[in-house]
């Protein structure tokens, strides 16, 4: 991976330096329905974006780090709740981005400039591999030792991409002296050994498919920027009709980005499963209910954590379940607490159920706990995930 990304960066950054490294969603997105991270929804026959606020109707509604959820295309209220809606039929192809998000996709094709042109929702875009995970139908698993995986009609193969050539996947295995030229459409799946470089700052995360990554996007004066682009293509908004954006940065700070002040586990039968920040115990999506989330934790029982709060948030919401990885296993007491007074509690949290809406209002908390006990089967599948969880600064 390392040659390719030396081949493609000169590329990217040349190109970058052109067009700010993104794609342009140019316009106004019509009727849009916006939820504060406080207070009652706004609505807004037509929204724009312009010195970091929110505009409809010609003047400014909120400020975008103020902000929870955008509706598209929908005027009815949105619900106060972290569950996103999945517009799509269901999984398809798709390319998993170095940021962390997936971008729907109807066709791939070898693009100008060593790239990958992926025809999507939003328009065609050239992709450097230096921004694409992987892509397939399904996630591609990693390989091990760091290289890069391919999957054709034979299987997987293990080994190097060494770039694109006269319209073809250069990738180098140790089962040919010469490397192979594979046709992208012969390509089932890829996963590429380079590692996530999830985006900073405030952005909007958009929710395609329930079941994989959102897709990240910025705010800008002109219009939306798909950020992992590196060639402006211009976009109907339309294209995001029916979306809910979820607003990234700003007054909200996930759970999962603050370092628990203490932690302590122990388990069962001296077998101890440490928490796990943004995925699942075993390092898989965090899944719950049927629903993949980018953010979030993992923790087995017993275990308890604690966050140092220091009385500079207003809120916290989560969705609180057992792991999908082991429902209908789980059942066990979960309780959070904030300076010693409990704030949220089950006797009896068990896999399978309908996930629990947690919204806590955290002002004036100092320390904030999260403890799991033992259940009546020990143990046993006790992966209770705190899903999408995240606290709201005070305001300033």
């Amino acid at each position: 991976m390392k040659r390719i990304t030396a081949l493609l960066t000169g590329v990217a950054s040349s190109l970058g330096a052109t067009v700010a490294g993104a794609a342009f969603f140019s316009g106004a997105l019509s009727a849009a329905t916006v939820t504060p991270l406080e207070g009652p929804p706004l609505s807004a026959a037509q929204l724009t974006f312009a010195n970091g606020q929110v505009v409809g109707g010609g003047k400014a509604l909120i400020a975008l780090a103020d902000t929870d959820w955008l509706e598209l295309g929908d005027k009815s209220p949105v619900k106060s709740t972290s569950e996103p809606r999945n517009p799509a039929a269901g999984p398809g192809l798709g390319i998993w981005l170095t940021d962390g998000g997936w971008l729907p996709a109807t066709a791939l094709a070898v693009g100008p400039n060593d790239t990958i042109r992926a025809t999507t929702p939003f328009g065609p875009h050239d992709l450097p591999l230096t921004a694409i995970l992987g892509w397939g139908t399904s996630e591609t698993a990693a390989a091990a030792d760091g290289l890069d995986r391919v999957v054709v009609a034979s299987g997987p193969l293990d080994g190097r991409v060494q770039g694109l050539r006269a319209g073809k996947l250069l990738f180098a295995s140790s089962l040919d002296p010469e490397p192979l030229a594979l046709e992208l459409t012969d390509i089932q799946g890829l996963r590429l050994a380079q590692p996530l470089k999830v985006a900073s700052g405030l952005g909007l995360l958009v929710v395609i498919d329930g079941s994989r990554p959102p897709l990240r996007l910025r705010a800008t004066d002109t219009g939306l920027q798909l950020a992992i682009n590196s060639q402006p293509i211009a976009a109907a908004p339309a294209a995001l009709a029916g979306l809910r954006l979820r607003v990234d940065g700003g007054r909200r700070t996930w759970l999962s980005d603050v370092p628990p002040a203490t932690v302590k586990e122990q388990g069962a039968f001296d077998v101890v499963w440490p928490w796990q920040r943004d995925r699942n115990l075993d390092g898989g999506p965090l899944m719950l209910a049927g629903v993949r989330y980018a953010k979030g934790l993992t923790v087995h029982s017993a275990a308890t954590l604690s966050w140092s709060l220091n009385q500079r948030f207003v809120r916290l919401r989560a969705l609180v379940g057992i792991a999908d990885a082991v429902a209908p296993e789980g059942d066990c007491p979960v309780s959070l607490t904030g300076d010693g007074k409990v704030l949220w509690q089950r006797d009896r949290l068990r896999g399978g159920e309908v996930p629990a809406i947690v919204d806590l209002d955290v002002r004036g908390v100092t320390t904030l706990t999260l403890d799991i006990a033992l259940g009546e089967r020990f143990d046993i599948g006790d992966h209770v995930v705190l899903a999408d969880a995240y606290l709201v600064q005070i305001a300033k």
